[in-house]
């Protein structure tokens, strides 16, 4: 296909050849031309070239040249004949008489891919005659295609894109069409009516649902959005997918996670409206007796968030190396020292193993401890690992050699809580005054 650099002011002069009236001569268009890619060196004719009125049947003037035939057009003054390459007819495909265009008319000197109805046109410029439209496509690619089955062929709903079809709306009496989204403009160029058909369809102005596109054994289907006028809570896993209104919520097995699996089995648990703000976190929830750990902080409608330790309960520690002692006793203290305890101080917990154990005759291998919150339950958790050393002699009656471990708390607010170590247990209330040493419970021999 051939890009035409010229300009043209019909009626008046023109870039591109195409003078009328008169006998064609350097720089005219011959009605006899068989191809619009015909051109030679005087093609360069300038804007300032006036049409020739010799011969010609009378003077046109504006708005008396659309109807005529070719030898009329060319034959009367100020009118200009529009020959186009048929655009489905290959490279070198013959030019056929299009329309006689109006004098006066602007034109961009462009090829131009135009259509009326199903035939398709190359113009040598951007003015097209009437009845004639931009067809909206590259002129090297002026005709649509056949339509192919891999437009239209799927694996999921994501693969599938929906189209106008006809020149109003599938609200207003029209008809949606689905296809690939790879192939979606070859296949709306082809199925759905051109533009310049449409000119005079009337269309009612009617709402309803968007059209989503959907993969039915293989194969795209055009759909009415089902979560369209809908709560979102009230669709199923299947409707909430295809939703462009809609968001699903997806839970993960408790078991699984807490077990860090490689692999998380996801169960639907709801539809919410798209657009919700959610934080990226794990999320331990209940609804009816059932747990389920979601992967944000969004919960469907129905589900309560739960702390986490509901759903993933603290593994016991074990000893890598010697033995865990029995925690007996532990004591509640104000961090950095102090005896003033307001909410919201940082609290620090100490937990002793129980029994004198000598420091000459003891080896520490290891010392932790934990504490979690749910409501007014402090839970307190620790492993303190020891080793009777022997120590080569008698062993000394100091009983520090088990140690201690220490584990930090905050953000307590105003209020009664019960702090417990296994069945050890200490009710504390903020604000409090702690005892010199800090607020203890339980013995450590």
């Amino acid at each position: 296909m051939v890009a035409f650099a010229c300009a043209l002011i019909l009626g008046v002069g023109t870039g591109c050849g195409g003078g009328n009236g008169g006998d064609p001569g350097a720089g005219d268009t011959d009605i006899a031309d068989t191809n619009i890619a015909d051109t030679d060196a005087s093609d360069t004719a300038t804007v300032q070239d006036t049409l020739s009125g010799d011969g010609a049947l009378d003077d046109g003037g504006a708005g008396s040249c659309g109807g005529l035939s070719q030898l009329d057009c060319a034959a009367t003054k100020g009118c200009t004949v529009a020959l186009a390459q048929d655009g489905c007819g290959g490279a070198n495909a013959p030019s056929f008489y299009a329309g006689c265009l109006e004098p006066g008319l602007t034109c961009g000197g462009v090829a131009t891919c135009g259509n009326k109805g199903t035939q398709y046109g190359i113009f040598p410029w951007t003015c097209l005659p009437s009845g004639w439209a931009a067809a909206g496509f590259d002129t090297a690619n002026c005709c649509p295609s056949t339509p192919k089955p891999e437009w239209f062929t799927c694996n999921n709903d994501t693969d599938c894109e929906v189209f106008e079809a006809e020149c109003c709306d599938h609200c207003n009496g029209g008809k949606l069409l689905a296809a690939n989204v790879t192939h979606i403009g070859a296949a709306t160029i082809s199925l759905a009516k051109p533009p310049s058909t449409c000119i005079a369809t009337m269309c009612t102005a009617m709402g309803c649902a968007p059209g989503v596109g959907v993969c039915e054994a293989g194969k795209c289907a055009a759909k009415l959005d089902p979560g369209w006028g809908k709560p979102c809570a009230s669709l199923s896993e299947t409707d909430c997918v295809l939703s462009q209104q809609c968001v699903p919520v997806f839970g993960y097995d408790k078991g699984q996670v807490c077990d860090n699996a490689a692999a998380l089995t996801k169960t639907f648990e709801g539809c919410m409206a798209h657009g919700v703000s959610c934080d990226d976190a794990l999320t331990c929830a209940s609804k009816a007796g059932k747990l389920v750990v979601f992967p944000l902080t969004c919960l469907p409608a129905g589900w309560k968030a739960e702390p986490f330790e509901t759903c993933c309960k603290p593994k016991p520690l074990v000893c890598d190396a010697g033995a865990a002692a029995e925690l007996s006793k532990f004591c509640l203290r104000r961090a950095g020292g102090g005896t003033n305890l307001e909410p919201g101080m940082p609290i620090e917990i100490v937990v002793y193993p129980k029994g004198c154990l000598s420091s000459s005759c003891t080896k520490v291998h290891h010392k932790s401890c934990d504490v979690t919150v749910a409501a007014a339950d402090v839970s307190v958790t620790g492993l303190v690992c020891v080793e009777a050393t022997g120590g080569g002699g008698p062993c000394t009656a100091d009983c520090n050699g088990g140690g201690f471990a220490t584990c930090k708390l905050s953000g307590l607010a105003a209020g009664d809580y019960v702090v417990s170590l296994g069945s050890v247990t200490l009710k504390v209330t903020l604000p409090m005054t702690l005892p010199v040493g800090g607020l203890c419970a339980g013995a450590q021999w």
